[in-house]
């Protein structure tokens, strides 16, 4: 509270001190004019009034001479532009009076600095004088009168009698994160959180290389537009409006899926989501670009589901995921029956496998009566054996081929004879 106090005291002091110039100027002059009138030379003639026209002339000259000096140091201006702009700003401060005369005395109407909301973002230095620095990162339009005039700022801006500032444009860059609660077209709730990041059009053909944002003039006038444009009965920020755009743009492409496609990917498919994204970036740069506002990135959150959607959504996964393996170790009837051949086949093979080696063993032992016994008992499974094509594939290339030539009945029926 005391330093409040301090601030409002500080304040009507600067209110008193302003306007004393014309006293203290005019004051001044009279006691430098009026002394010289009743002084005296060596002679004893007085000066009366030649020696007041010498008094005022040298107060005149001296006290011009000193402004010039000082008014160069106002603004941080080339040295010619300084003297011009400072003599304009300190004037209207230090001879008020003088100034709302020649201001009468001229037919100037004399329009407010700024309207709305710009008064609150200007310094009060720039909203006394119509004059003062704009920040490197601001710029506003300027309406003479009810029409847009031009675009200023930043760096040192006058306005004339009849100009008004009536918005001021921040020309940084700026991001906005809004959540976003939508529908899919299956009619479950989801919660997005999109992110916007825009900024006012540059000009890349500006020759103000001392700009930190050199931006495009005609985008001031096209914010301006956009921002006249009332909403709910009041006017909007176009930053706002571009935060309510992107809200509503994103409801409209979320319920165009369901929210299984919302949540579907894989190697060869692009993610919805991925789309969602690319059209609202498409989107919002078309419905900003007339207006001079660049969309420069968009981005997404992961869907955000309910807690009841979310256990659901799980317990039908864990159900697909078991039926899934049920089918996989329960084959079909078909396979089955393939799987069962299979084995059969293979079995038998390993059977002959065998007998051919136990065959060949006692017949290198001189045990030939037992082969031929042997040979008899087994020779028409053999026959079916050697007749059957997948029994004879499964074997190896030199088993089928032995079986061929040991087991052919012509061969046999020669060796019974012997």
């Amino acid at each position: 509270m005391a330093r409040r106090r301090k601030r409002k005291g500080s304040q009507k002091q600067q209110s008193k001190k302003k306007g004393l110039g014309e006293a203290i100027f005019f004051g001044l002059a009279l006691i430098l004019g009026s002394v010289p009138y009743f002084l005296k030379d060596f002679y004893g003639v007085q000066f009366r009034f030649a020696g007041t026209y010498i008094w005022l002339a040298a107060y005149i000259f001296g006290f011009l001479g000193y402004l010039f000096y000082l008014v160069q140091f106002l603004l941080p201006l080339s040295w010619y532009s300084s003297w011009y702009e400072g003599l304009r700003l300190s004037f209207p401060f230090t001879f008020p009076v003088l100034s709302q005369f020649s201001s009468i005395f001229l037919m100037r109407h004399q329009a407010p600095a700024a309207t709305g909301r710009s008064k609150g973002e200007l310094s009060t230095g720039f909203l006394t004088h119509k004059a003062g620095m704009i920040p490197s990162y601001q710029a506003f339009a300027v309406n003479s009168g009810s029409t847009y005039s031009r675009a200023a700022g930043p760096g040192f801006v006058r306005l004339s009698p009849a100009e008004t500032a009536t918005q001021v444009v921040d020309l940084r860059r700026h991001m906005r994160r809004i959540v976003v609660e939508a529908m899919s077209s299956d009619g479950i709730p989801v919660e997005v959180t999109i992110t916007v990041v825009f900024h006012v059009k540059h000009d890349s053909q500006s020759h103000e290389d001392d700009l930190p944002y050199p931006y495009d003039h005609e985008s001031i006038f096209s914010i301006n537009n956009l921002e006249s444009i009332k909403s709910d009965q009041r006017i909007i920020a176009w930053p706002e409006r571009i935060e309510r755009t992107a809200y509503n743009l994103l409801v409209d492409e979320l319920s165009r899926y369901s929210l299984d496609q919302l949540f579907q990917g894989g190697q060869n498919v692009v993610p919805s989501l991925s789309r969602v994204r690319a059209r609202l970036k498409r989107r919002l740069f078309k419905e900003f670009d007339k207006y001079g506002v660049f969309i420069s990135q968009v981005f997404l959150s992961k869907i955000e589901l309910p807690e009841d959607v979310v256990d659901q959504r799980i317990n039908l996964w864990q159900a697909n995921w078991q039926s899934s393996l049920e089918d996989e170790e329960a084959p079909e009837p078909m396979e089955l029956e393939s799987l069962v051949e299979e084995v059969s086949i293979k079995a038998h093979a390993a059977v002959i496998q065998n007998i051919l080696d136990d065959f060949e063993a006692v017949r290198d032992q001189g045990g030939a009566e037992l082969a031929d016994a042997i040979l008899t008992s087994v020779s028409e499974a053999m026959k079916t054996v050697a007749s059957n094509d997948e029994a004879l594939s499964a074997l190896p290339p030199g088993t089928s081929s032995r079986l061929r030539r040991v087991f052919d009945p012509g061969r046999l029926l020669e060796d019974q004879d012997d």
